[in-house]
């Protein structure tokens, strides 16, 4: 079965994961997306989905590869770079033990966490007061990334996260902070070995786990999709499991907490956006992600509850879902970079 461009789509149909990273014509439409390319692997996904799961896996971390080259390891010169390279060398030797059957896998996720630490080597040579390496998402912005211990991380809009270098794993603890919104899915260590995420006013612990962390401003959310993390918040400590929801206000004191569908709190990793709540709080999370002023006109629209679920790459398509719902109710004009409501 050929293609109009004379590709042969059976071709991949038993591709793996490791199959598609080392295939030049789906890394070409990876990193380039042109529309012969992206023509072809849309209808190669409809034809076999089956694939889906794999493609997703493998585009994931090419771009996460190749996020790493382009921010970190082309900004610096080649003296700086061999001497970036001597020192993530003496590091590598902790990845060997890794080797399995699986030998390609493990070369990618190695190539991952080699420019990881070239990431680290680049901006230690540039700054000897700091080895503080920093990955920042803009205005409808996500991000992935994977961290040396090969623990994958999502960044959604507007957030920040901040890995100490020369302080990863010092005394079995990898620690990181986060401003703003993340997914993480931690890579399981030997017991003992701690993962800490700060992020100002919540601190979690965690042993191996996926969870969703929001933290802006004074306020901060938590929520366990799978396995076991441990919470200090205020001088105490609260056990979380999964399906549990805790919020804390820094200005307010507050503790609160619920069980939740995990899957609505973590949908924007998938491109998905999950509205639950009043109009008030959810224009304040649309201006988080979209960096777009929103204003309510009609004060008893303010605490409507909405919901919906919408695209999240096209601010567009989700206003214009959210006026059909709500046709009877809410209009939304655009106005001088502004979305009003009246």
């Amino acid at each position: 079965m050929q293609t109009s461009n004379g590709m042969d789509i059976r071709k991949y149909e038993m591709f793996t994961v490791e199959d598609f990273m080392e295939e030049e014509y789906f890394r070409h439409w990876v990193l380039e997306n042109d529309f012969e390319t992206n023509t072809f692997w849309s209808k190669f996904i409809q034809i076999y989905p089956k694939q889906s799961k794999s493609i997703q896996e493998a585009k994931k971390m090419l771009q996460s590869i190749h996020g790493h080259f382009e921010s970190e390891f082309n900004e610096i010169s080649k003296d700086r770079a061999k001497k970036s390279f001597q020192n993530v060398s003496k590091k590598m030797t902790q990845f060997t033990s890794v080797v399995s059957k699986r030998r390609k896998m493990w070369k990618w996720s190695l190539a991952a966490s080699v420019l990881f630490l070239i990431g680290i080597g680049s901006f230690f040579f540039q700054s000897n007061e700091s080895t503080l390496l920093t990955y920042s998402t803009g205005n409808g912005q996500r991000m992935t990334l994977f961290l040396p211990d090969f623990t994958e991380v999502q960044l959604n809009a507007n957030s920040t996260l901040f890995v100490d270098a020369e302080k990863w794993e010092s005394e079995n603890v990898r620690v990181v902070r986060l401003e703003g919104e993340g997914f993480f899915d931690v890579a399981k260590k030997v017991e003992g070995t701690k993962f800490i995420v700060h992020t100002g006013e919540v601190d979690v612990s965690v042993l191996g786990t996926q969870f969703n962390v929001w933290a802006r401003g004074e306020k901060a959310e938590v929520v366990l999709e799978e396995g076991k993390i441990e919470l200090a918040i205020a001088n105490q400590k609260i056990a979380m499991r999964p399906g549990d929801f805790i919020s804390y206000s820094k200005s307010k004191k507050k503790i609160e907490s619920k069980k939740v569908t995990p899957s609505d709190y973590s949908a924007w990793k998938d491109g998905i956006v999950v509205l639950n709540d009043n109009l008030s709080e959810i224009t304040k999370e649309l201006e988080t992600i979209y960096g777009v002023e929103f204003t309510i006109k009609n004060e008893k629209l303010k605490n409507r509850q909405i919901q919906l679920s919408a695209p999240a790459d096209s601010l567009d398509q989700l206003l214009e879902i959210l006026e059909v719902m709500y046709s009877e109710e809410i209009n939304i004009q655009k106005k001088d970079g502004q979305v009003i409501l009246y």
